[in-house]
């Protein structure tokens, strides 16, 4: 289905985050998906798709203290269906996927049958660990502080994913800015590596 991932100046990348009734990919279920894809080089938005969806199952009242989404709001929303699937898959096609902190939810995807396991991986908490490291918290809400990105209705899932946008922009700004020879040395850890989706940081950064 998916074509090989080739680096092109016209790269799109898609940022994705969801919601759940809980933390157990096995166990429970996703409450809402937002995908966000954009432009590598200008982080110009192209496309976006967003929904709640029915879990089947109350949701916890913990969650929806903390992402504000009631049993309420996804009693009329589509439930995960193989039509929906497909839908989320052509969205993502064969682009590079941009999380924050990325077993979580390519886990819940992959649990849930939704095929991302072909797509390279990005992910901006990765990112922090070398830009960001000597910050107190590498979580979404302290990053977004630190680099003044308003993020509204943070646990909403298409806030998340449009903050999360916007902190790749800012750190890989901070990673062009580095000195030659940080860069150069970067550049020799990635070369041990088979890992994808460093061919797409050095790509973006040099």
């Amino acid at each position: 289905k998916r074509n090989k991932f080739l680096i092109t100046k016209k790269m799109q990348i898609v940022a994705l985050d969801l919601e759940t009734t809980w933390l157990d990919p096995k166990k429970d279920t996703i409450i809402e998906i937002a995908l966000v894809k954009f432009d590598s080089k200008t982080f110009k938005i192209i496309d976006t798709f967003s929904t709640l969806i029915n879990p089947l199952i109350p949701i916890p009242e913990l969650i929806t203290n903390i992402c504000n989404i009631t049993d309420e709001d996804v009693e009329n929303a589509p439930i995960l269906t193989e039509d929906l699937m497909t839908k989320i898959e052509d969205f993502i096609w064969d682009c590079p996927i941009l999380w924050h902190n990325t077993n979580f939810d390519r886990d819940f995807l992959l649990n849930h049958e939704i095929d991302v396991s072909k797509n390279i991986v990005l992910d901006t908490f990765i990112l922090a660990n070398i830009i960001n490291y000597e910050e107190k918290s590498l979580n979404l809400w302290f990053l977004c502080e630190k680099y003044d990105i308003i993020l509204e209705w943070a646990h909403r899932a298409l806030n998340d994913t449009e903050a999360t946008v916007k902190l790749f922009e800012k750190q890989l700004i901070d990673f062009k800015a580095l000195p030659s020879e940080k860069k150069a040395l970067l550049s020799y850890v990635f070369s041990f590596t088979t890992d994808k989706s460093f061919e797409v940081y050095k790509e973006l950064i040099w």
